[in-house]
């Protein structure tokens, strides 16, 4: 079983991506799943939420590899 994320860290991270990128990664993979955020802050919280969500409750359903996914995402995003 993989170890599961930390979210804050996630969340932190998230914030810490230019307004730009995280609005790449959204629309990537979370489109139509951020209930209306607008600022970078409410962003990032409901993308680190979601991706909790996909990984507690759509586990059987893929959301584990879904949040990989995200992660590895996340990482290209980061380094350029």
């Amino acid at each position: 079983m993989a170890m599961e994320p930390d979210w804050e860290d996630l969340e932190r991270r998230l914030t810490a991506l230019p307004v730009r990128k995280l609005r790449q990664l959204g629309r990537t993979w979370f489109n139509g799943a951020l209930g209306g955020a607008s600022t970078k802050r409410d962003m990032a919280h409901a993308m680190a939420s979601q991706a909790e969500h996909w990984w507690k409750r759509c586990a059987d359903l893929g959301g584990r590899k879904r949040v990989r996914n995200v992660m590895l995402a996340l990482e290209q995003l980061e380094e350029g």
